[in-house]
């Protein structure tokens, strides 16, 4: 009874289409068909040498500089599609492969337990990749929002020179708009929160190290109050150790 199960593990579609969830073209290459594991491999090991290349002649922190550039980052998604497709097309093929070579016999239940596992196996690559997309789309959506580039200052248009021996009207007079008050002089203050974040090796995200409330009373000279936080308090804060620091 054992060698029976362990054969038909082994020659299981569901283990195939597996394998080429962990890397295109593995279930191919277990399945037989060489030149088709090769045909999905290869693609895979390029990308990922150029990766790796990338890393070494950029340094980490360079490397790290150029995944944050929009136009990068927006390439990465596109990219992250296509990969998705490719896995998809490899597990999908390898699956097939393996079903030509090792057909099932036919049993009550088995197809349908079959491609719950199939499903499984799409699903996961799925989740993987739209997780990764989505992480993608909001590290760029902050990114453009915070150094998004001011709008350039509309040319005025040149004043039209009247014909010769026409006299030109009076120039009308603009009526002077008032300038808005700005939203943060409320209060006559201008409070900014200033914000330091860190990341590192097993961190799957930037988490914040540093903040600091910055407070300018634009009315006396520019004179500026700085308030910082420690990052790990052990308890409440007293408004006695609030004191705010003044620069000059």
């Amino acid at each position: 009874m054992a060698p029976r199960v362990i054969a038909a593990i082994r020659h299981s579609a569901v283990l195939a289409a597996a394998l080429s969830f962990i890397w295109p073209g593995l279930g191919q290459g277990w399945a037989g068909a060489r030149r088709r594991a090769l045909l999905f491999a290869v693609p895979m090991m390029l990308l990922a040498a150029v990766a790796v290349l990338v890393l070494i002649v950029q340094g980490r922190a360079r490397a790290f500089g150029l995944l944050l550039q929009p136009s990068v980052l927006l390439a990465l998604l596109a990219l992250n599609v296509a990969v998705l497709a490719f896995r998809l097309l490899a597990i999908v093929d390898a699956y097939r492969v393996a079903y030509r070579r090792w057909p099932a016999p036919p049993a009550r239940g088995q197809a349908a337990v079959t491609a719950v596992l199939l499903g499984v196996v799409l699903g996961g690559t799925l989740l993987m990749h739209g997780y990764l997309g989505v992480i993608g789309f909001k590290t760029y959506d902050t990114i453009a929002a915070v150094f998004r580039t001011a709008e350039p200052t509309p040319t005025p248009s040149p004043t039209a020179t009247p014909p010769p021996g026409e006299t030109p009207g009076p120039t009308p007079v603009p009526t002077p708009v008032p300038t808005p008050v700005p939203v943060w002089s409320g209060n006559g203050r201008l409070d900014l929160l200033l914000i330091g974040g860190d990341s590192g090796p097993g961190r799957w995200s930037l988490r914040t190290d540093t903040m600091i409330l910055l407070t300018v009373d634009p009315p006396c000279s520019g004179s500026r109050a700085t308030w910082s936080t420690c990052r790990f308090p052990k308890g409440p804060t007293r408004p006695s150790t609030a004191a705010a620091s003044p620069s000059s």
